[in-house]
């Protein structure tokens, strides 16, 4: 009995340690993205500081939100403690509004969706992956509708 206990404790301790390492790894690459626009910013780039501060701040709340829900526990209730669909759906939502408000840098941010959908496959069920790739493909659809977005600059006779 004392062994069983010991073992969900642990058990427990461990979920909660890569709970944290994911919220982290969320954080930081919500600010890697958000200092790679600023950066653009300050190199004269069409993207101006504040859209890379409210990139930020976007991506900020959404880690506090989920950070929170892993530490009160309210994760460990549920039948997915990683919130491994809300977060992609958040990071969908959050990748294609940035298509939109900045389109030049539309194959960045949607090259990106690819790091999280392999990061999502991992934990996801096929239906609740499918739904996720279903609306990731409305959102590609409605940012190309409303954003023109351009290939990418052809320079060389290799890129053409």
């Amino acid at each position: 009995m004392a062994q069983t206990t010991a073992d969900s404790t642990n058990q427990q301790r461990s979920l909660k340690t890569k709970l944290n390492q994911t919220a982290t790894a969320m954080l930081l690459s919500y600010v890697f993205s958000a200092a790679l626009l600023a950066a653009f910013a300050y190199a004269g780039a069409d993207v101006t500081y504040m859209q890379a501060f409210a990139y930020a701040i976007v991506g900020v709340t959404g880690y506090a939100f989920f950070f929170a829900a892993y530490r009160s526990g309210l994760s460990m209730r549920l039948a997915d403690p990683y919130l491994t669909t809300a977060q992609m759906v958040f990071n969908v939502v959050v990748q294609f509004a940035v298509c939109i408000i900045a389109p030049q840098f539309f194959y960045y941010f949607v090259g990106s969706l690819f790091v999280i959908f392999t990061y999502g496959a991992l934990r996801m069920n096929p239906t609740q992956l499918f739904s996720c790739l279903a609306l990731a493909s409305v959102c590609m659809i409605v940012s190309l509708a409303i954003t023109p977005v351009a290939m990418p600059p052809v320079d060389t006779t290799l890129q053409k």
